[in-house]
């Protein structure tokens, strides 16, 4: 990913990240990118928080850092403050793209994608972006008038742009979950071993579904029945870990987990939020899941998201405010109750997942790029 292959491949940049919903399909979508360009090679060019220099160092993806930030959900003080730092994102975004020269800049959909999506079209160079949730970011409404392909995870999410130049791929979601998906079969119960459940709270975790766990335990019953996968983010690690020792429960738990094909797997029900690469991920591993959406998410986006898999019986829901001990306990106790309709949701969430989407979004900027990419790359 680091050495310069032969004239013909093409460069990408994927502009934007910041949160782990914007990050990791960006990261899938330049692991295809370069298995398909071989000699190609992908920047990713963001704010470069811990979790994008993290994760991307760990892929092996060159970051460039520009001075974004967001603008929406913010006081009118650091509304202001980060409007004064749009002229420097811009020109900052304008001097990596000079200097690499790629074919196509692809946005995923965070603040920090605008500046450098809007430098692009400046330069003349190829423009995407795409929308992981169903109802779409403030940055991708304002821009998707003006991008050159326009790439959508549901069918009915709305973007003002030529209709020509939008495309239903799905979310991209990491190859090991691609693959682990391909050889997974819905979940049904194994009598013989306890029912697995897999508690995801996101890359930071989520503090009201450690609090209903720790909650949930006295209520499980017969308790010896359950195990627990808990990605607790790091504020709760010590003490969801410490309840589940003392309650007895066979539990592992950690603040993040870097093998989530191996924890999809192993778990019999997951619950989780509702952000569009956990949707994603759950519908290509075909798993049965309770959504607890974010509620204080933009525009309710989780929500929407649950709710186009709950209406169609792929998912069940429960939302943040009714979510207590006693509520989670009830709903992991019925699902583990009722194997062959916990499977029938598996197989209805799978009907959905969309473990091409990378590729499919790779083949149309390809297809838009490659003969003005060998040229730029000649210039």
């Amino acid at each position: 990913m680091s050495g310069r292959g032969t004239t013909a491949a093409l460069d990408c940049v994927i502009a934007g990240g910041a949160t782990g919903g914007h990050l990791f399909p960006g990261v899938a979508i330049a692991e295809e990118w370069v298995r398909r360009q071989p000699g190609g090679r992908v920047w990713f060019i963001s704010i470069g928080n811990t979790l994008e220099t993290r994760v991307l160092a760990g892929a092996g993806f060159a970051l460039k850092r520009i001075s974004a930030a967001g603008l929406k959900g913010r006081g009118l003080w650091r509304q202001g403050l980060a409007a004064a730092r749009l002229p420097l994102a811009l020109i900052q975004g304008l001097w990596h793209l000079w200097r690499i020269k790629p074919a196509i800049v692809i946005g995923m959909g965070s603040y920090a994608s605008g500046p450098v999506l809007v430098a692009a079209r400046m330069l003349g160079i190829a423009t995407a972006i795409h929308e992981q949730n169903r109802r779409p970011g403030w940055t991708n409404r304002i821009l998707a008038p003006w991008m050159d392909r326009i790439f959508v995870s549901f069918a009915d999410t709305a973007l003002k742009a030529d209709p020509a130049r939008i495309r239903l791929t799905g979310n991209p979601i990491r190859r090991d979950l691609t693959i682990a998906g391909r050889q997974t079969a819905p979940s049904a119960t194994a009598a013989a071993r306890p029912f697995a459940v897999a508690v995801i709270g996101g890359s930071q975790g989520a503090r009201s579904l450690n609090e209903a766990v720790i909650a949930a335990l006295p209520h499980l019953r017969p308790l010896d029945r359950f195990a627990l996968i808990h990605q607790s983010g790091p504020a709760d690690r010590d003490r969801v870990k410490a309840a589940c020792d003392a309650a007895g429960i066979t539990a592992r738990v950690a603040p993040f987990f870097d093998d989530m094909a191996a924890v999809y797997s192993a778990a019999d029900l997951v619950v989780c939020r509702a952000g569009a690469s956990t949707v994603a991920e759950i519908t290509v591993m075909g798993k049965p899941v309770v959504f607890v959406p974010f509620p204080y998410a933009a525009d309710n986006h989780q929500e929407l998201n649950a709710r186009a898999l709950e209406a169609i019986g792929a998912a069940d829901l429960v939302l943040d405010a009714d979510l207590s001990g006693p509520v989670l306990a009830r709903k992991i106790m019925d699902w583990a109750g009722q194997p062959e309709q916990l499977a029938a949701m598996g197989e209805k969430a799978a009907r959905l997942g969309c473990p091409d989407a990378a590729a499919r979004i790779v083949d149309e900027c390809l297809h838009l790029v490659e003969p003005q990419g060998q040229r730029f790359h000649q210039m």
